[in-house]
């Protein structure tokens, strides 16, 4: 049986059955609160410096502080990657709430941070070997440049396209002709063998500045606004995110992405992002 995982929570480090909130925290009674998700690669963390960057971001965005410097909060996940040795490749979650208010509502300035560390569980490899289908929604998520823990609409649309066999779905404006992004990840499209991805309205995805940043050299790089139009007629889709890396998208709601197969520029990018985090040891892109 595997040790139990250790947590920080709001300045203890403390075992995760023993990790307790108040019923009165902002986070639970009014989703008040914003977070991280990185994973490690060969037991280093992944672009910690651009995670902690975007929660603080983040933090500012919704009007909390964060109760910890950037310096501190790399010093606590040191020490929590240390005592969590059972794990071989590490999940690291970081939720930072407004914390407890006995009125159920006033932010007393005095926030709630827990850090978590777990196993990373693999994806399925067919989703890289054949790709996956995703189906399309009008919508876009409120304070798009944070990532809150406010995850109700995604649940919901994330349910509807399981029902309809896809595996994400992507939030688009038809009246306005605008692509956003994924429930859960950034969106790229190839045409002509251009790279282009959503920069209007959306999240700054991590793992997607990595791959622009591997890619700089070799395609042609577009950050612009991506129209409805421009993803049905795409060549290639893909969408990356933390703990999926880079997914062939082969279905967009009923309709063929190309000949229906992962392109041939997706599966060099790919291999590239693969041989990167094979090799990782912290030296990032510049």
């Amino acid at each position: 049986m595997s040790r139990e995982p250790i947590y920080y929570l709001n300045g203890k480090y403390i075992s995760k059955s023993k990790a307790k909130i108040s019923v009165n925290d902002l986070g639970f009674l009014r989703n008040y609160s914003v977070f991280e998700f990185l994973r490690t690669y060969n037991g280093i963390p992944f672009y910690l410096d651009a995670h902690l960057t975007r929660l603080e971001n983040s933090a500012k965005t919704v009007g909390i502080k964060l109760p910890n410097s950037q310096k501190m909060l790399k010093k606590i996940i040191t020490k929590l990657l240390d005592l969590n040795k059972q794990f071989n490749e590490k999940k690291i979650h970081i939720i930072v709430t407004g914390g407890r208010a006995e009125d159920s509502i006033t932010y007393q300035g005095k926030p709630t941070i827990v850090i978590m560390i777990g196993e990373l569980i693999k994806n399925p490899p067919a989703i890289y070997r054949q790709g996956i289908k995703v189906i399309t929604e009008d919508y876009n998520r409120n304070n798009s440049s944070a990532k809150t823990t406010d995850y109700f609409h995604a649940i919901k649309s994330l349910q509807k396209a399981k029902s309809k066999g896809a595996e994400e779905v992507i939030y688009l404006n038809n009246k306005e002709g605008l692509v956003y992004e994924g429930s859960r990840s950034t969106v790229f499209i190839v045409k002509n063998g251009k790279v282009q991805s959503p920069n209007h309205g959306v999240l700054p995805g991590i793992t997607a500045s990595v791959v622009l940043k591997l890619l700089q050299k070799e395609f042609t790089i577009i950050k612009e606004m991506v129209t409805p139009k421009e993803l049905f007629d795409a060549d290639e889709i893909f969408i990356t995110a933390t703990t999926k890396e880079i997914v062939p998208v082969v279905q967009v709601n009923n309709m063929k992405v190309g000949n229906g197969k992962v392109g041939s520029i997706t599966k060099l990018i790919m291999s590239r992002f693969e041989t990167y985090t094979e090799n990782w040891s912290g030296k990032e892109v510049n």
